[in-house]
């Protein structure tokens, strides 16, 4: 009766990679970033990136400064247009693309220290290939910076704090990378990384 039993074939960690690594390619297919037009808020991000001074924490479009808005995505933009020489459009959905697959990159090395190569390959997958995220990500919009930074602030401090009792590491690298986070999403940032924490078992 065991012969009958279909086992699950397990992949190898390097060929699970370069198949996580295949997948994200043909899904978001980076060389076609350039073929759509602004829409949305892109346009108002574009405004934002093509005018950003790199000496100044803010940003403008057309010459104002923008109230509720954050450097970050701009200036991350910003640069890869001067080093690449790329269209705007192009060079904003490509910091988006690269920030999701930062993201995914994080969640597949943190499973895979926490469970297994396989666990990581699932969760990495899952992340990437989510509705939610695929649409987020084609968009020129600092969400998924705002979602990379804040996964790596939430991480940090559960590394460092939880799992090696250091929380003088904790707390001054999570802080670190909510402070450049807060540069893309503003106080919501710090609503998302805080709000979790009261529900702990011990108070902080």
């Amino acid at each position: 009766m065991e012969k009958n039993i279909q086992r699950e074939k397990v992949i190898a960690p390097l060929a699970g990679v370069l198949i996580l690594l295949a997948a994200f390619v043909l899904l978001y297919q980076p060389w076609r970033l350039g073929e759509r037009e602004l829409f949305r808020l892109e346009g108002l991000y574009a405004a934002q990136t093509l005018e950003m001074d790199h000496r100044l924490p803010l940003s403008t479009a057309h010459g104002i400064a923008i109230q509720n808005a954050f450097p970050l995505y701009p200036y991350l933009s910003k640069l890869l247009l001067s080093v690449t020489g790329l269209p705007v459009e192009f060079a904003m959905r490509l910091v988006s693309v690269a920030m999701t697959a930062l993201a995914t990159a994080l969640i597949y090395l943190t499973t895979m220290h926490s469970r297994s190569h396989v666990a990581a390959q699932a969760a990495a997958a899952t992340y990437f290939a989510v509705n939610i995220i695929f649409d987020k990500t084609l968009d020129a919009s600092p969400v998924t910076t705002v979602a990379f930074g804040l996964l790596g602030a939430q991480l940090l401090w559960f590394y460092f704090g939880v799992e090696r009792a250091n929380w003088n590491a904790a707390w001054l690298t999570s802080l670190t990378a909510l402070a450049l986070t807060f540069y893309a999403g503003g106080f919501t940032v710090l609503l998302f990384f805080f709000f979790p924490l009261i529900f702990m078992r011990r108070p902080l």
